[in-house]
């Protein structure tokens, strides 16, 4: 019964966070006069904190139904934490805005999907390791990987919010304007730098944090892939016999990737970190000249955290 139980949840988790994924792309991703009326902003947010609710729910019945709890609260540690902080965000929300607790729920939601993609590239490992157990071949897994990110957002860009209205309704046919978002998410992912769209004045900010997202998932991608690679060649075995190997000599193997994984990322963001802190006074002072007075702290911000995740990047994208 606790078997069968938990499997429902696991079933009605990833229906319902799809579901969440698709409300948000059509909340976030259109304008408001071309959503349908019958998808009011109610039940998109009540779909969101359906979602959330599954989340709570599904983690908490694993930890308190499973004998092993330090084992669950080693595995999802993360989760736990998303669940603490929505709470928090929550609560803040409801006291600060009294709003209904669906329309916080939503900040919640967009919370959990920020925080989930840095942990998107530790998963892509995890799957590379269970794949080459299956037999799968790690060049092929990567490809795909960098495929599926590519065609997420290519989607993501050719929502209408993610362009301004002039560049997909006038400049360029519907065929032609999905070709130009996949090749711009295709050049973001792999950090190439070509565009056929200028990123500053064609893109929304909606579509400039995509491409952002792009290319830190792709620089990222790339290292992660790339130190793995090396690591291997310096034992000379392909990612396969590390697996066999590892059922051998234990965990060692997948702890020092995981290692490895946590400190390329907590130092990339560092370093862009930094990188951003310094660009800052220079965005400040030249937007504020050009706007011929004060402008947005925000827009500093955002300017500098793009170019600085783009130039450590090496993706060659501007905003200039």
């Amino acid at each position: 019964l606790r078997d069968r139980l938990l499997r429902v949840l696991r079933v009605a988790l990833a229906v319902t966070a799809a579901a969440a994924v698709v409300s948000l792309a059509i909340e976030r991703g259109f304008r408001p006069g071309q959503i349908p009326s019958v998808l009011s902003p109610g039940l998109l947010h009540g779909v969101q904190f359906c979602a959330v609710a599954t989340f709570v729910l599904s983690r908490l019945a694993e930890l308190l139904l499973l004998p092993a709890r330090r084992e669950v609260l080693r595995r999802h540690g993360l989760d736990f934490a998303l669940i603490v902080l929505g709470a928090i965000l929550l609560i803040v929300e409801f006291e600060v805005t009294e709003q209904p607790l669906l329309q916080a729920g939503t900040i919640y939601i967009a919370t959990v999907q920020v925080l989930i993609l840095a942990q998107f590239v530790v998963q892509l490992v995890r799957w590379n390791l269970a794949s080459s157990r299956a037999g799968w071949e790690p060049a092929r897994i990567m490809v795909l990987s960098f495929a599926v990110v590519i065609l997420i957002g290519a989607a993501l860009l050719a929502l209408p919010r993610a362009t301004r209205p002039i560049v997909s309704q006038t400049r360029y046919g519907i065929g032609e304007h999905l070709l130009n978002c996949l090749f711009t998410a295709t050049s973001a992912t792999c950090v190439t730098g070509l565009v056929v769209y200028d990123t500053g004045t064609d893109f929304t900010l909606f579509g400039q944090v995509v491409i952002l997202l792009l290319i830190q998932l792709g620089g990222l991608g790339i290292m992660v892939f790339g130190s793995i690679l090396g690591m291997l060649i310096s034992r000379q075995l392909t990612l396969r016999q590390s697996v066999v190997m590892q059922d051998v000599l234990g965990s060692e193997a997948v702890g020092r990737i995981r290692s490895m994984v946590a400190f390329i990322c907590l130092s990339t963001f560092a370093i862009e970190a930094l990188g951003a802190v310094a660009l800052y006074p220079m965005f400040a002072s030249e937007l504020g000249r050009r706007a011929g007075g004060a402008v947005s702290g925000f827009e500093c911000w955002f300017q500098a955290i793009f170019h600085s995740v783009s130039a450590f990047c090496n993706a060659g994208f501007a905003l200039h």
